[in-house]
């Protein structure tokens, strides 16, 4: 199985000057948890909905406030044609649950690690380890277009 196979190719995001409440709100909106940080049609950051809890609430941020205040500037990516198994290490690594796909350094998709344990290949032995690995740890912790088209 492929990042093509399992991403979600459903991809929102927001701009780093728009707001932590317009952040809140579209991930509310669309049931999403993720959303890529762009300027000028380039990531620059990602933000989690455990982020905008964490840092945005914790830190008293106004929710006025710019996305890039608390937005991660590490981006994480993988290739549309990079195996399961490297999904998972490359989570593993970053201590990530959100994943951008990229096909030619152009963001295709998301890939989460509940897109992973719902895979329906139960009979998979690396997906059963994978969701014994999963229910055995603590993890610490989409009405804006469509992406149009931006890169890495």
């Amino acid at each position: 199985m492929k990042a093509k196979d399992l991403m979600n190719s459903k991809v929102y995001y927001v701009k780093s000057n728009d707001s932590l409440l317009k952040c809140a709100s579209m991930m509310k909106e669309n049931h999403i948890h993720f959303l890529p940080v762009i300027e000028d049609r380039k990531v620059i950051g990602t933000i989690t909905d455990h982020d905008l809890c964490i840092y945005g609430i914790t830190e008293e941020q106004n929710f006025y406030k710019p996305v890039e205040n608390i937005m991660r500037k590490e981006v994480h990516a993988v290739s549309i044609h990079d195996s399961l198994g490297t999904i998972f290490l490359a989570m593993q690594k970053s201590k990530i649950k959100y994943l951008l796909v990229h096909q030619d350094n152009k963001i295709v998709g998301i890939i989460s690690f509940m897109d992973i344990l719902r895979l329906n290949r139960s009979q998979d032995p690396f997906i059963i380890t994978l969701k014994e690995i999963y229910n055995k740890t603590e993890i610490p912790s989409e009405q804006q277009p469509e992406i149009d088209t931006f890169y890495l």
